[in-house]
């Protein structure tokens, strides 16, 4: 609720500022989403990819792939 990220009811606020009162790129700015749990669970990013996209990765010269 407070990220605005799922449907919800209920009254949040920073201080003054209403999150209703706020557009929506606005308010995610000022707030931070952390999950729980990471979304990631292999050894490396790389991983997380479909085969296709790595060798464009990799002629990018990203350090995780």
């Amino acid at each position: 609720m407070i990220a605005d990220l799922d449907p919800n009811e209920g009254a949040v606020s920073l201080g003054d500022l209403a999150r209703v009162d706020c557009p929506a790129p606005d308010w995610r700015r000022r707030v931070t989403y952390v999950a729980a749990e990471a979304g990631w669970w292999a050894e490396t990013v790389a991983e997380h990819f479909a085969p296709a996209v790595l060798p464009a990765a990799r002629r990018l010269g990203t350090s995780w792939a």
